[in-house]
């Protein structure tokens, strides 16, 4: 008696089957293993004081987040804070230019990776601005790195696709 396709095509199916699942929960494990090692090595607290960091060097301001920070990767790279300020000019008239209660940025992952930066939508509630002029010429909104901070990076391709502002 000769083996027919036919019965060898359920059996071969099942075994391709049970590989790939097999290999489609090897690699979801590992996901989870990255994911939780990414998580230990940048905890939010410290993901907070390197963005804090990064916008006082590139605004020659301090900026400091005195709450929560949180991020999430599904379906897009949503980062939210609370307690968010920047510092006013040091002629200002407070020691904040920028307050806010809580700030949201929604950003696209696929034009991130390709070198742009799509804000999809930047959500800020309890925020404060305060825009001053000295008089002479000088704006506290024109901010700039502090002296000695280097060449100047190339600035990435930016686009907002929305901003709201409530009890602001």
């Amino acid at each position: 008696m000769e083996n027919s396709p036919a019965r060898e095509s359920p059996g071969r199916a099942r075994r391709i089957a049970r590989w790939l699942l097999i290999a489609l929960s090897i690699l979801g494990l590992l996901l989870a293993a990255a994911w939780v090692a990414l998580r230990r090595a940048y905890p939010p607290q410290r993901l907070a004081a390197m963005l804090a960091q990064s916008v006082s060097a590139a605004t020659g301001r301090a900026f400091r987040i005195d709450g929560e920070l949180t991020l999430h990767l599904r379906p897009r790279l949503t980062i939210e804070a609370t307690q968010v300020a920047l510092a006013n000019a040091e002629w200002g008239t407070a020691p904040d230019m920028l307050r806010a209660r809580h700030v949201g940025f929604e950003i696209d992952l696929g034009d991130l990776l390709s070198g742009t930066v799509r804000i999809r939508s930047i959500d800020i509630e309890g925020g404060e601005l305060r825009l001053e002029s000295d008089g002479s010429g000088r704006y506290n909104w024109r901010l700039s790195a502090p002296a000695g901070a280097g060449p100047a990076k190339a600035v990435p391709r930016i686009s907002l696709d929305r901003l709201a502002a409530t009890d602001a």
